[in-house]
């Protein structure tokens, strides 16, 4: 029969349990990497998982900071809302722009929204930061649908992303034109990749909290030891795909010409490629013609809960700084014009009749070069957060749409 342990060793060993046990605590409430807050869900292929933390890691590029996201009970990124609503409520849907995980909440656009709309109606004013990274202007609709009725908002900002709405499109295979041309549900569900990616992301994300430190440190060493990639390949990448698969015309065969149901990756986005360079493919006038349908729905879900709607279009950093990993080489397309996203979705809005405002001139007068996380990363910063905030407000007040 063994012997008992020795006291000092059965202490030592009960110390390090309880001290590993505290750690793992700890660090599961103050710095939890690697968690997941999006789940799988049938109608919007992933949502948000109310009352989630977790940490991002940000690149040493872009200051290295550990942005802590919080997603509170009715999945919205912050604080929980007013119960009852006490202020006035401007709920602002979009994808990872508008959820900027990238930054800490208040610097986020949202936040800083309501801090520039509450100094300049001099009453107080409460933003719901509705966006969700890797979002399409298609799941934002069906969130819309979702949630607009129980929120109870003032005014309704949709965010467009002038870099890769139009692709999600085709990606998330949720709407189609009928023969009219009117906008329908089509058939969709979650393809193998899809739900093979969430269930290794809730593998890592349901580790111990030493595990995922010790993964987070390795993921961070390899992402500053990634070397910088050349300039111009992607856009024929995008454009064509590899070995003749992939690609933005293949999505849209996929999507609209085979019509398959399968939808094989929703959090992988690229450049627009094909409609910044190529209007009469019949990707670009699809797209374009799918794109307007489904705003003149956000319009009329609005309108039917009496909520006035505004749109926000953000230009890409491919189309506006110059130092940006992926450009279009003007040699190559010399009748690229870089407004030509950007544009696009703003006649959109507008001929939707739905008031809208692009920050293409904005982002352009103020150095382009600084707005962004960074070479590699389409998001913006702290300053450009701010920067979009105030001038959104000030078209929101000169508009009349919110306030009155």
């Amino acid at each position: 029969m063994p012997k008992r342990l020795p006291r000092k060793l059965f202490l030592a060993l009960v110390a390090t349990a309880l001290a590993l046990a505290a750690a793992e605590l700890a660090l599961e409430r103050w710095f939890p990497v690697r968690k997941l807050n999006l789940a799988l869900d049938e109608e919007l292929l992933y949502a948000p998982i109310p009352s989630t933390r977790k940490i991002l890691p940000m690149p040493a590029e872009a200051g290295g900071e550990r942005i802590l996201v919080h997603v509170n009970a009715r999945g919205f990124r912050g604080a929980e809302l007013d119960e009852p609503k006490s202020r006035l409520r401007v709920a602002v849907f979009g994808d990872s722009l508008v959820m900027a995980e990238n930054v800490r909440l208040e610097q986020t656009f949202v936040e800083r929204l309501a801090v520039h709309l509450t100094e300049s109606l001099g009453r107080p004013v409460e933003t719901v930061n509705a966006g969700v990274s890797g979002y399409g202007p298609d799941q934002v609709l069906k969130r819309l649908e979702r949630e607009l009725p129980a929120l109870d908002a003032d005014l309704v900002v949709l965010v467009l992303c002038a870099h890769n709405d139009f692709g999600d499109l085709m990606r998330n295979k949720m709407f189609l034109l009928d023969d009219a041309g009117e906008l329908v549900d089509s058939e969709y569900a979650i393809g193998p990749p899809l739900a093979a990616k969430f269930a290794g992301l809730e593998r890592d994300s349901s580790e111990l909290a030493l595990v995922r430190l010790v993964r987070f440190f390795t993921d961070t060493r390899r992402a500053a030891e990634a070397p910088r990639g050349t300039d111009y390949p992607y856009i024929n990448l995008y454009l064509h795909g590899q070995g003749g698969q992939g690609g933005l015309q293949d999505e849209y065969r996929s999507h609209v010409e085979d019509r398959d149901p399968l939808v094989y990756t929703a959090l992988h986005d690229y450049y627009d490629a094909d409609v910044a360079l190529q209007p009469d493919w019949p990707s670009t006038v699809y797209k374009k013609r799918l794109l307007a349908a489904l705003v003149a729905r956000f319009r009329e879900v609005c309108a039917a809960a009496n909520v006035p709607l505004a749109g926000v279009v953000v230009p890409s950093a491919v189309d506006l700084d110059p130092n940006f990993q992926i450009r279009v080489d003007p040699v190559i397309w010399p009748e690229y014009d870089p407004r030509t996203l950007s544009d696009v979705q703003l006649t959109i809005l507008t001929e939707a009749g739905v008031p809208a405002l692009s920050l293409f001139d904005l982002f352009a007068a103020n150095d382009p070069r600084t707005l962004f996380v960074s070479y590699r990363d389409v998001h913006w910063n702290a300053r450009c957060q701010d920067l979009s905030a105030r001038e959104v407000a000030r078209y929101l007040e000169a508009s009349e749409l919110v306030g009155q």
